[in-house]
């Protein structure tokens, strides 16, 4: 079985799903050039699904009135053109943290790559902190990878309802059989938990739903014997996985659930825009045991940190080089921090990859200076 998570492609090379482990990954001040190139890359995308929306929004009647698919669109095309338009990201340099704090999302996670990316990365953190404590509590689970698959369909709603059905009905069957009930034997018994992300392609042959779990085991699912339980769910598929995740960085497996429910990369406009009217409102994720009841963050921006000096980055996206620009940077202290803050401090440099022992304000040039 392959093991996930061993090695991760620089920056640079990855695939848009990569986003979620990049966007999880250590956030310190030299990630910023890959964080803009990042959002930069998926406001591309929404730009791209932006004027296919205002081609369908267009009305086709003498009266120049829209049906409601193509007001929907129009709708929606307006809450994504402005979606990334800004973003503040905030470093707090005494500890070189680096996080965003405001930006206007249109929180269309199935259609903006931006929203997806923020959404994947806020959700991820929340379930490995909850793998964390389950972990303290049962230090003999072991994180493993685990992929359901239905065969293609040409009807994305008949075949996602397939999907959602075939694994609930193995969730009831492990809750039967942890209850003693002899008809609910399943090899899902012998999982702790689990949380499971329905995900969805189309590379030209219909659509493609699956769903990757990540399930909590003392020792490693048979996939044959999963596979001949998920035939007997499904009726008419049987192609699983099972694979190890990297017990010393299990972040780099969540990734692989906590990606974008739409592959982006890969799905055209048309699809895409599909798969959004159809799965709107639709919850993508799913749960049992001790992975049961976490609350996700309702909001795509990171938290602040308390008491502790830092530096706005004001940043705007500029369309035709498709980059993001820095507007203005700004410098907040409070009077108590002014003299280890903005004084050269013994020792000290301007350096933001400096210990932070010695770490002070870096040098920001004509930077405005406001004392909180």
């Amino acid at each position: 079985m392959k093991n996930i998570g061993a090695e991760r492609p620089p920056p640079g090379t990855e695939n848009p799903e990569d986003s979620i482990w990049q966007e999880h990954s250590p956030r310190g001040i030299e990630t910023l050039p890959a964080k803009l190139e990042r959002y930069a890359s998926a406001r591309v995308r929404s730009l791209e699904m932006v004027d296919y929306l205002r081609t369908l929004a267009k009305p086709t009647d003498s009266h120049l009135s829209r049906n409601v698919d193509q007001q929907r669109a129009l709708d929606a095309s307006i809450r994504l053109c402005s979606c990334g338009e800004w973003i503040t990201l905030r470093h707090y340099y005494s500890v070189d943290q680096l996080r965003l704090i405001a930006a206007n999302f249109c929180q269309q996670s199935k259609l903006c790559p931006l929203c997806a990316i923020r959404r994947g990365s806020r959700n991820m953190a929340v379930y490995l902190e909850r793998y964390a404590f389950i972990k303290a509590q049962k230090p003999t689970l072991q994180p493993f990878l685990v992929t359901l698959t239905v065969k293609n369909g040409l009807d994305l709603l008949e075949r996602i309802k397939h999907l959602k059905t075939a694994v609930r009905r193995c969730i009831d069957a492990r809750r039967q059989a942890l209850t003693g009930n002899k008809s609910g034997h399943t090899i899902f018994k012998e999982f702790s938990a689990g949380i499971g992300a329905f995900e969805i392609t189309n590379t030209g042959k219909g659509w493609h739903p699956h769903v990757h779990f990540i399930i909590l085991a003392e020792t490693m699912p048979d996939q044959e014997r999963l596979s001949r339980e998920w035939l007997k769910r499904t009726k008419d598929s049987y192609i699983v996985d099972v694979r190890a995740i990297d017990q010393v960085n299990p972040a780099s497996g969540f990734c692989e659930v906590f990606k974008y429910a739409m592959k982006f990369q890969g799905m055209s406009c048309e699809n895409n825009w599909t798969a959004y009217c159809n799965l709107r409102g639709q919850h993508l994720l799913i749960s049992f045991g001790d992975f049961y009841g976490v609350k996700l963050p309702e909001k795509l921006e990171d938290d602040c940190l308390d008491d502790l000096p830092y530096i706005d980055l004001f940043y705007r996206y500029l369309v035709g080089s498709s980059a993001y620009t820095l507007v203005k940077d700004e410098l907040h202290i409070s009077a108590a921090q002014v003299g280890i803050a903005v004084g050269p401090a013994e020792g000290g440099n301007g350096d933001p990859t400096a210990p932070a022992a010695t770490r002070v304000r870096p040098n920001l040039g004509d930077a405005h200076v406001r004392y909180d």
